[in-house]
């Protein structure tokens, strides 16, 4: 059974306003990413969960289906991603759905077919767990990082002191492209992926850019249009 796709797009953000359909060489972010989702050819439907009647008239536009969120609480800026995918589960009834769901977000925008390709294919070998996007950290963290106490420090692995950079096994962060897993998996919170129950696709780290300020939608910009060229 092909994935079904939940794009999470909610109408308010503090730090960048309209966050979810900002202006990305010409489109909406929201319009180019599902134009790129439909483009692969990969999924059973396309689908926007939004508490916003412009979002939901770009998405229509764009080709997906819409579904209003049950309650406002889950358009907060405090609300985890997976309780809005629970929400979409429970309205669609697909608990027991042999459709597994990818949770893909809307400025997700430098993500490949090939990815999603090798994200379905580890969700297949490993059908109970979660399969998320990962990039490499660019600074690694094991080695002096400390925490400040007072006028002192703590160094948080000491063991790794004398040790070079390069020596140090690597350490992957959460990218937040997307995250697929089987209903059943997402709606049993000791399942999820940070409970240690997940496989990774590694994002290539020119494209791990999570937008949170005007300077990471900038940088989102030039990468998009320099792979459009």
């Amino acid at each position: 059974m092909k994935p079904i796709v939940l794009i999470p797009a909610r109408g308010g953000s503090k730090r960048i306003p309209r966050k979810n359909i900002v202006e990305i060489s010409g489109q909406s972010a929201l319009t180019i990413l599902i134009l790129k989702l439909t483009r692969m050819n990969l999924f059973e439907e396309i689908v926007v969960s939004t508490d916003d009647d412009e979002i939901s008239q770009i998405s229509r536009s764009a080709g997906a289906s819409v579904i209003k969120r049950s309650s406002p609480e889950l358009s907060n800026d405090v609300t985890p991603s997976e309780d809005v995918v629970r929400d979409f589960i429970k309205a669609r009834d697909l608990k027991n759905s042999e459709n597994s769901v990818l949770c893909v977000y809307p400025l997700a925008l430098l993500l490949s077919d090939t990815e999603i390709i090798e994200a379905i294919n580890l969700l297949k070998e490993s059908p109970e767990k979660f399969v998320i996007s990962a990039g490499e950290s660019p600074i690694n963290p094991l080695r002096h990082n400390f925490k400040i106490e007072g006028s002192t420090i703590s160094v948080l692995f000491p063991e790794n002191n004398e040790k070079r950079s390069q020596d140090l096994e690597k350490v992957f962060f959460d990218v937040g492209m997307f995250y697929l897993a089987h209903p059943k998996t997402w709606i049993d919170p000791e399942k999820y992926w940070y409970r240690n129950n997940s496989r990774v696709v590694v994002i290539p780290q020119e494209n791990c850019i999570d937008v949170d300020t005007p300077d990471d939608l900038n940088k989102l910009r030039a990468r998009f249009k320099h792979l459009s060229n």
